[in-house]
């Protein structure tokens, strides 16, 4: 039996139409909005999704500048509830955590700094809104199945940043969960090695409970977070200080170190004595759609390797990378990252700069096939993004954007010109 899932993150950016969501595409669509409008098409003509995984950054707050020009983080909770009242109805929906979702407000005081932490579990609390988020009081890491032989298993990403100021940024709403889900009181020396010890520990529970006593059944193991485990991003020219000349834009690898190491030791190390298994990661945090081949080995047994196909869909409805991933600028050895025990190789990559949603197949045979769908752009105006956020928005539509307007521009320039000649004669 043909089974199905969709799969996106990166998404809930200056609120969503949800009234015209059965209508077409029009220019005040938000991005949010035509990827929404997509779906809900692509459910009306395909066989119903078992469930949705949305991968983190379910909120990006509203960003200001005081009288002191210092940026504050503002919620505009119509925006957030439009967003999720966007989701179509009646499919249960895994959310996962993004960095967005433990950020501090900075106009709000404590304890409401985690102010848009605490509405996704307010939104969670109501049966009605099918949602499921990770309860970090049960002994299993929150987990689904395709079937009895394709296992998900989702991770909060977040904790495994290789930057100490991104880690910070993240402290205080990580004890906030802590708080919420009634556990141990934090502190800010302890925080983020509790966090990860705890969801280890609950990673290898269900494994070592569930999966490795049927190992020799398992035909694929999808696992699913916020963050790439590897990725290609663009590192924009910046201006040598001494010089005054621009630097030229690269393109960079960028690693999670310690997400890898929970893939590779905790997971695949669990059940590496079935050979046959395939092994997946699907996530978003790269607001592009890129796909590629991940060589997991460690370092003091070469032999000892897992391949991970994965897929990234940064791509629900947030503004996009400032610049298109040029795989071109790749240069020789940046697809091999060496860390402490392990060596990634990251291949066979390709990226499609726009949004959509990843659409997930089970066939009858069992195999797993995922393919990017990507949302109707047509007439987008990336003015609808809130907050400035337009301003950094994908070059494509930017630059297209700025192009018609430019036209129109000359064109009334012309016509007044015409009409001012003719009066003077």
């Amino acid at each position: 039996m043909l089974k199905r899932f969709i799969h996106f993150g990166c998404w809930n950016n200056s609120g969503g139409n949800y009234n015209t969501l059965t209508e077409n595409v029009n220019p005040t669509d938000t991005a949010l909005t035509r990827v929404m409008k997509k779906i809900q098409k692509s459910i009306a003509v395909g066989i119903p999704p078992e469930f949705i995984t949305i991968a983190g950054d379910n909120y990006y707050p509203i960003i200001e500048k005081n009288s002191a020009n210092a940026k504050i983080k503002k919620i505009d909770e119509i925006d957030m509830i439009s967003g999720f009242m966007s989701l179509p109805e009646d499919i249960k929906k895994y959310l996962l955590i993004g960095n967005h979702d433990l950020e501090k407000l900075s106009n709000r005081p404590a304890p409401s700094v985690c102010q848009i932490l605490d509405m996704q579990k307010e939104l969670e609390s109501d049966p009605s809104n099918q949602f499921e988020m990770d309860n970090l009081q049960e002994p299993h890491i929150m987990n689904t199945q395709l079937s009895d032989s394709t296992i998900i298993i989702m991770l909060d990403t977040s904790m495994y940043s290789n930057k100490e100021k991104d880690l910070k940024k993240v402290t205080a709403c990580y004890k906030r969960l802590f708080e919420i889900h009634g556990l141990e009181k934090l502190d800010d020396a302890n925080t983020i090695e509790k966090v990860r010890a705890l969801q280890q520990k609950r990673v290898e529970a269900f494994i070592e409970d569930m999966l490795v006593p049927n190992v020799a059944t398992i035909k694929n193991i999808i696992v699913i977070g916020h963050h790439p485990m590897i990725c290609f991003g663009t590192k924009e020219g910046k201006i040598d200080k001494k010089s005054g000349v621009v630097k030229e834009k690269e393109t960079e690898t960028l690693v999670m170190n310690d997400l890898n190491k929970i893939y590779f030791d905790s997971i695949y190390g669990k059940l590496k004595a079935n050979k046959r298994i395939n092994y997946f990661y699907l996530c978003a945090d790269l607001h592009q759609y890129q796909v590629g081949d991940i060589s997991i080995s460690n370092n003091s047994d070469l032999t000892d390797t897992v391949n991970v196909k994965q897929y990234v869909a940064g791509t629900g409805g947030s503004q996009l990378e400032d610049l298109d991933v040029d795989l071109t600028l790749v240069k020789p050895g940046k697809e091999i990252s060496v860390l402490d025990t392990l060596t990634l190789k990251y291949t066979n990559v390709s990226n499609i700069a726009t949004y959509g949603f990843l659409d997930c197949y089970l066939t009858p045979e069992g195999a797993f096939k995922p393919t990017f769908v990507p949302a109707d752009m047509r007439d987008f105006n990336v003015k609808t993004f809130k907050g400035g956020y337009y301003s950094k928005g994908n070059n494509k539509f930017l630059k297209k954007t700025k192009r018609k307007t430019k036209r129109k521009t000359k064109r009334k320039t012309k016509r007044k010109t015409k009409r001012k000649t003719y009066k003077k004669k």
